[in-house]
């Protein structure tokens, strides 16, 4: 499966990558949250949780909601096997649903054209963090994004 990928392509990889995931359910996130569900349509991957002990008045802040928006696009972004087979066999992103009480009290969507909002561009990603490890890429120990320097080395700070 290289290359352009056929619609029966797609849908047999997300059925595995759907029936994979849904093994390991329920799955406890935190104390608060349980990953309940993960379904697919239209090319998005839909991950159900369900939210207890938070009252649901929390989940229409704008603020929490920006958070959430963060953390959840930088765990989507990272460069790690499982994220960058997600992102090809779901290519129109994905869907998270909480649920409080039977009622969807936030939902957070993830394009793939998020991903570069999520590059990390602190200092200490751009001249410390990739010196110690030998890459221009990775994932900020600060910010938990990814980071990238485009053009370099990490090997060319090596001493």
């Amino acid at each position: 499966m290289t290359g352009t990928k056929s619609p029966e392509e797609y849908d047999t990889l997300q059925a595995m990558i759907i029936k994979n995931e849904s093994q390991l359910l329920p799955h406890r996130v935190d104390p608060f949250t349980v990953l309940t569900e993960v379904t697919r349509k239209d090319n998005v991957i839909i991950l159900n949780y369900q939210v207890t002990g938070l009252p649901p008045e929390l989940f229409r802040e704008e603020k929490s909601v920006n958070k959430m928006q963060g953390i959840l696009t930088g765990k989507y972004c990272q460069d790690s096997a499982i994220m960058r087979l997600w992102q090809l066999a779901f290519p129109s992103g994905l869907q998270h649903n909480y649920f409080s009480d039977g009622t969807r009290v936030m939902q957070i969507n993830i394009k793939p054209s998020d991903y570069g909002a999520q590059i990390c561009q602190c200092v200490f990603c751009i001249f410390g963090y990739f010196y110690r490890i030998g890459s221009s890429r990775g994932v900020c120990p600060v910010n938990k994004m990814n980071f990238t320097v485009a053009g370099l080395s990490g090997n060319i700070f090596r001493g």
